[in-house]
């Protein structure tokens, strides 16, 4: 009935694990059972024992092992996309290197001495090939366990990059922004516990709340609360599936809006928005977003202007106008972007780029570098100017 060829079946774990192929182009064709045994215990001890968030399997051939096969946690997969607007992982970028099997990098070592191979803060590394691919998905540890000859299990845990500064600042503001939520909070691990890692409250909002004669806010309240991270409320809830957590809200009153349901947020590309303002040392960010599903153009949703920018430019100017206020006027085509879409590209001087239709813009605010960072549905513009 369903167009089943082929059925291995193979001891696992107390059970049996069957496999099978079909008719069809999607499924191998098997001359033998290709594979004997599964590595349960060592999957077990990755995941139960030291909280692994993905594991690869490694074949040796030909004298180089590669990736055979992986695997990565659905929560994983879903803070890698929020943290960096796109669907890479350690794995999946993992699949374009060959390790030398007669190396002497984790891998090889494991395979070579039977034994399991431990490298913590493989980023750090120099020996590893690796390195800068652990460094840039944040990997923390990573195991190696030797299967059978020719076979390597990898197992990582990766830490997540925690919000700060004037990227969190910036992520709160343009939440609340595009949500028409009052306030927003940023939820962080501590241990077994849930803390309050940053807030923002809407000018309109305060405004509301001292006409109201109240000190404080409730997000500012909510700072004294530590929540269990293996609770049952929302914010736990929600820490299971995903490794950041951001609590909107609004109140009543006109000052906020009125949701009948979840407000349509980007999963704007966390580590991007935090790089360009600790490295790259960015001004402000703009998140550009398409005008409609099949639409033309990308139209400015929200954006965020350093503090010390807007004081700079109004002692400057006489006025409150930045570029990125400004640039709420503009729509860019979905077109170009779409010929880069998938990768961050940079324009390394906006105010001399003819080809950027805010070029005179540009000039008039002293625009220099101008960084695009990808997410679904659009991008996350950050760039310099001289303060």
């Amino acid at each position: 009935e369903y167009g089943i060829i082929s059925m291995g079946f193979i001891p696992c774990g107390g059970g049996v694990l069957e496999i099978g192929t079909s008719q069809g182009s999607e499924t191998a064709s098997w001359t033998s059972l290709p594979i004997r045994s599964m590595p349960v215990q060592a999957l077990q001890t990755a995941f139960a024992s030291l909280g692994a968030k993905y594991v690869m399997l490694w074949e040796a051939q030909d004298g180089y092992f590669s990736v055979a096969a992986d695997f990565v946690a659905a929560s994983e997969v879903k803070t890698r996309r929020t943290l960096r607007g796109d669907d890479k992982t350690f794995c999946s970028e993992s699949r374009q290197f060959k390790l030398p099997a007669e190396g002497h990098g984790p891998v090889a070592s494991a395979s070579s001495t039977g034994k399991e191979v431990i490298t913590p803060n493989p980023g750090q590394d120099h020996k590893l090939v690796r390195r800068s691919l652990a460094q840039e998905f944040n990997i923390k540890d990573m195991h190696c366990f030797p299967v059978t000859e020719g076979l390597v299990l990898e197992c990582g845990v990766p830490t997540n990059p925690i919000l700060t500064g004037n990227a969190l600042a910036a992520a709160l503001q343009m939440q609340c922004d595009i949500s028409g939520a009052g306030y927003a909070i940023y939820w962080t691990e501590a241990g077994d516990e849930l803390v309050v890692g940053g807030s923002y409250i809407t000018p309109a909002r305060k405004a509301a709340l001292e006409a109201q004669g109240k000190e404080g806010s409730f997000a500012e309240a909510g700072k004294a609360f530590r929540l269990p991270k293996a609770g049952s409320g929302p914010v736990a809830t929600v820490l299971a599936t995903l490794d950041l957590v951001l609590e909107l809200g609004t109140s009543s009153g006109p000052e906020t809006a009125n949701w009948s349901e979840a407000p349509d947020l980007p999963n704007i590309p966390a580590s991007a928005l935090q790089q360009a303002f600790d490295k790259e040392g960015a001004a402000y960010a703009l998140l550009w977003r398409q005008d409609r599903p099949d639409g033309d153009h990308f139209t400015a949703a929200a954006d965020y202007v350093l503090p010390e920018r807007r004081r700079a430019l109004r002692n400057k100017r006489g006025d409150d106008q930045t570029f990125a206020s400004q640039s709420k006027g503009y729509k860019l085509s979905v077109d170009p972007l779409r010929r880069k879409w998938g990768r961050a590209f940079a324009i390394t001087d906006a105010k001399s780029n003819a080809g950027l239709n805010r070029q005179v813009l540009a000039k008039e605010f002293d625009i220099g570098r101008v960084i695009f960072a990808p997410f679904p549905g659009g991008y996350l513009e950050c760039g310099i100017a001289s303060m």
